[in-house]
């Protein structure tokens, strides 16, 4: 149950928790993996684009946060510039459809 309920947590919430439900999972255990990654993403973003230098490429910080925090990180990357908002949410979208296959 452990295993297939974190699969899917790489998407947001919303997506995550129908396709956790759907391969025999927990999908608490999902939404709290999901929720919990969001929130550390939002709390640590600056000084993880920092660490890993991104901080010169908007496009590389909108697209890792977007990856890495959902649509929390997301929301950050907007708080940084228009072009990190929109490569988040791409990113989001994305990897919600990768998921989904």
């Amino acid at each position: 149950i452990g295993i297939k309920s974190m699969l899917p947590q790489a998407a947001t919430t919303a997506i995550a928790l129908p396709i956790s439900t759907s391969i025999g999972g927990n999908s608490a255990v999902t939404a709290m993996a999901c929720i919990l990654n969001a929130v550390i993403i939002y709390a640590l973003g600056d000084w993880l684009v920092k660490i890993f230098h991104l901080n010169s490429d908007p496009i590389g910080v909108g697209l890792g946060l977007g990856t890495a925090g959902h649509t929390i990180g997301s929301a950050y990357a907007l708080e940084l510039g228009s072009i990190q908002g929109s490569m988040a949410a791409i990113a989001v979208v994305v990897i919600g459809v990768v998921v989904d296959l």
